[in-house]
This record gives C-alpha cells, sequence and structure tokens, in this order.
C-alpha cells in the first residue's frame, strides 16, 4: 500500500518493483494482482497511463554469481512499452541443448578472485578493519560449508554429525 501511495504521490516518469518469486506463484498471486490493481487506481486518480510489465528474472542469468529468482514489475508514466533484457548466461545443458550463444553462469571466483590479497590475509599488509567479520557468531564463518548459513550450526541445519556453537549456546 505504501508504494503506492507514494506512487501516487510523486508520479514518477517510471518506476521499478522488485519482489519475491512467490508474488507471481500460479493460485498465490494476490500480492501481483493487488499491486496490478492498485496501478490502475493511481491512473484514475493521478490521469497517468501506468502500463505494468512484470516477469521473474534470476541474477545469475545476468552475470550475478548466485541463483536469485525474483519478480520485477516496470512502468512508465506514459504508458510506453518496456521490454525486459535477455539472458546473457545460462548453465551448461541450457547452453548446449539449445545452441543460445550464452556464456557460462559466473562463479564466486569470477567475481572475487581479482580482489586484493590483502583480504585473505595473504600479505604482509595490514588488512581493513572493516573487512574483518565481527559480531556474536563471526568466528563461525569458516565452518559454514560453501552454499549453506549460520543455520547449519543449529538443530535445524543440515549437519548433525557436528553438534553447533548455536545449538550449544542456547542450552
Amino acid at each position: 500500500m505504501h508504494y503506492l501511495r507514494v506512487l501516487l504521490e510523486t508520479k514518477p516518469r517510471a518506476f521499478p518493483l522488485e519482489n519475491v518469486k512467490g508474488l507471481a506463484y500460479k493460485g498465490k498471486n494476490e500480492g501481483l494482482e493487488f499491486l496490478r490493481e492498485g496501478v490502475k487506481e493511481v491512473n484514475r486518480r493521478a490521469r497517468t497511463k501506468y502500463e505494468v510489465h512484470w516477469t521473474t528474472l534470476n541474477a545469475a542469468d545476468f552475470g550475478v554469481p548466485q541463483n536469485r529468482e525474483r519478480v520485477f514489475l516496470v512502468a512508465s508514466r506514459d504508458g510506453a512499452k518496456f521490454e525486459f533484457p535477455t539472458a546473457r548466461f545460462g548453465t551448461d545443458s541450457t547452453r548446449e541443448l539449445f545452441d543460445s550463444g550464452l556464456e557460462p553462469y559466473r562463479t564466486a571466483w569470477d567475481a572475487i578472485g581479482d580482489l586484493d590479497e590483502r583480504a585473505n590475509g595473504d600479505c604482509d599488509t595490514p588488512i581493513d578493519e572493516s573487512l574483518i567479520v565481527r559480531g556474536k557468531w563471526g568466528e563461525l564463518l569458516p565452518s559454514i560449508p560453501d552454499g549453506d548459513n549460520y543455520l547449519h550450526h543449529t538443530p535445524r541445519g543440515a549437519s548433525r554429525k557436528y553438534p553447533g556453537a548455536l545449538a550449544r549456546e542456547k542450552t
């Protein structure tokens, strides 16, 4: 509601809105429909011509080293058509199956592999203090498997073999 209120009050030339993929799940898209109907009401009250264009995009398809599907809504005040970008990256199977010319998905190493070695502590230059992980559970970070998170160290985590520090702390 607040997004629609701001849209009505400011009437920007164009707007983007990004949200979780679940916003557009078939049979559970009440949120998406609420937004689309809300934009129609903004048009009626503000005499604008916003026409909502929406799709689901995966960040990995655009060079981000993370599978992250999100719903995007875009509209312009004058009703101009919006074309979403096409994917530039894909999985091996997608690339081979469709002979698509897509580049392979990027890895985390592709994204950070050229960072200064000081971030790894591999040189004599002092580490920037702002880069050190702090907080109550910061020391657990190296023990968390790739692709996992701090829940690894809780009863909800994937590892029952290694009872975690977070689970012990609660007792």
